[in-house]
Order: C-alpha cells, then sequence, then structure tokens
C-alpha cells in the first residue's frame, strides 16, 4: 500500500496497463510542439529579463507589491535559496537533511 504515492510504478510490470493507458491520454487536446516552442520563448525571455535586472544590482522581486515592504512582509518565490521553501526550511526545527529522490526510508 502506497497512500501517499511515493514509489514510482512506472517500471511495475504490475501498472503497464494503467501506465499505458494514461500516456495514451495524457496529449488529447494538446499541441507538444507547440507548446515545448511557447515555454522555451517565455524562459528565454525570463531569463533576459533576470540576467537585465540583476546586472543593476540587487535583484528585485517579480512579484506586484500593493505597498511598499511587501517584499519583507510576504514571503514570495525566490527558489531554493531565498524563497518560501528556505524560509520555512531555517523555521523547521530540527533541522533536517534535504528529501531523497528515491522515496522515505532509503
Amino acid at each position: 500500500s502506497d497512500p501517499d504515492e511515493l514509489i514510482d510504478r512506472a517500471a511495475d510490470p504490475a501498472a503497464a496497463d494503467v501506465l499505458a493507458s494514461m500516456v495514451a491520454i495524457a496529449p488529447d487536446g494538446y499541441d507538444a510542439d507547440d507548446i515545448d516552442e511557447r515555454v522555451r520563448l517565455s524562459q528565454r525571455r525570463r531569463l533576459l529579463v533576470r540576467d537585465v535586472d540583476g546586472a543593476q544590482g540587487t535583484p528585485s522581486p517579480w512579484s506586484w507589491q500593493a505597498r511598499p515592504g511587501d517584499d519583507a512582509r510576504y514571503v514570495r518565490g525566490g527558489g531554493l535559496r531565498n524563497g518560501e521553501h528556505a524560509t520555512k526550511a531555517r523555521a523547521r526545527l530540527p533541522l533536517v537533511d534535504e528529501a531523497h529522490e528515491s522515496g522515505p526510508g532509503t
């Protein structure tokens, strides 16, 4: 039993039929090539803005601020070093090692 679905069963022969049916319906209604092209273009644009912003000194938060000081008042995105994950990790006691991809108990 794996109620939290922590075990990857994609390679499990007993789950092959379920996997095949999911793979078959996953692309329905989507143009994967178009999505890939638009995502990569968006990433290039955002990376350009990030690089230009970073070259100007301390990068500002990308989130809209309703009032001055919102960047300090709210936890914003910022990745593992500066954002929500980092803030929560610093508050976790006792400090724990990062999770491993293979799941619990390994």
